[in-house]
């Protein structure tokens, strides 16, 4: 069984214009730095796995089974939060499986991420499809005009349709979305990204990319179903509860980890409105159905609103002590 352990140095953008893409998937150059070397053409289709209580990404992982023709992969990834730079490193782990593997809790997953995933998700967790994305990949190497033998990246142009959970013949498309990805080789210094990173910026058709697929799927998926005027209002409102409730999951690693105060103002923002959904629509519930959940969201309003105002009082603190 192969195995593949690698930091990842990449960046993405979302791509405004389709027509983009295929402009890039014929350019022969991407700057007068930076040409781009022949076509590669790819599909894939991915499943991403996680707990029924998103274990894997309330602690920044995603756990992906790939279908590449007739070859299978299980990767591990860690998330990237928003405090890092546009081009960002992110741990992967790569694992070459069988064309029938099913996961089993941790016992028939690869030695490699057996530990990362024990820590995140427990002893035994039971796997569940989030959502299936399926890419039409072109891809490209990257090289320096000033010295054109070996390539130092790596372009991706995807074509990215999602579906909700696992994939049928009766699945609805979610989204479609375009996105361009660039990763630096191994062997290179992650300053060497940088440039290549700024040709990519500086055209107005494509937009940085802050999230991953899994996130940005999740956050489609769960606004998919739409509110229409002959359904239950109870049903109406348990779509807005998913809606914030999926923000929340995907704002807590943030939270968690990182210095940007933007993840704990779009959780606030969250439950702000899943609390103000309770209290117009929480008389078409059984009380005793959601008074734990509506208790335990004022909980999570007074945690996050110390988180706030401690930060306030350190700006206010920094202000003060910079005074002349």
């Amino acid at each position: 069984m192969s195995s593949e352990r690698k930091q990842e140095i990449e960046a993405k953008f979302i791509v405004e214009d389709h027509s983009t893409a295929k402009e890039l998937g014929v350019a022969q150059a991407l700057s007068d730095l930076y040409s781009l070397g022949p076509v590669q053409e790819g599909e894939y289709v991915d499943h991403y796995l996680d707990t029924a209580d998103y274990r894997l990404l309330r602690r920044g992982y995603s756990l992906r089974l790939r279908a590449v023709g007739e070859k299978r992969l299980v990767t591990l990834k860690s998330l990237k939060v928003r405090d890092q730079a546009q081009a960002h490193s992110r741990l992967e782990i790569e694992e070459a499986i069988a064309a029938d593997f099913a996961p089993h809790g941790l016992s028939n997953l690869p030695k490699s991420i057996r530990a990362t995933l024990r820590r995140a998700a427990g002893k035994d967790p039971q796997w569940r499809v989030l959502c299936t994305i399926e890419q039409e990949r072109l891809k490209r190497p990257v090289f320096k005009v000033a010295a054109a033998a070996q390539p130092i990246a790596e372009l991706s142009l995807d074509l990215v349709a999602i579906f909700a959970g696992e994939r049928t013949p009766e699945s609805t498309l979610v989204d479609l979305v375009a996105e361009v990805e660039v990763e630096l080789l191994p062997g290179f210094e992650a300053a060497e990204i940088e440039p290549i990173v700024q040709a990519l910026g500086s055209r107005p058709d494509l937009r940085a990319g802050a999230t991953s697929k899994l996130e940005y799927a999740l956050a489609m998926v769960s606004r998919s179903q739409p509110i229409t005027p002959e359904m239950a209002v109870s049903e109406a409102c348990r779509l807005i509860w998913r809606v914030q409730l999926t923000e929340m999951l995907l704002n807590e690693f943030g939270v968690r980890t990182s210095q940007d105060i933007e993840y704990v103002h779009a959780m606030r923002v969250a439950v702000r409105r899943m609390r103000s959904a309770g209290l117009l629509f929480g008389g078409f519930f059984q009380r005793s159905a959601v008074r734990t959940y509506l208790k335990e969201l004022r909980k999570l309003t007074r945690q996050l609103g110390a988180v706030r105002d401690l930060d306030v009082l350190e700006r206010h603190r920094a202000s003060f002590v910079h005074r002349p």
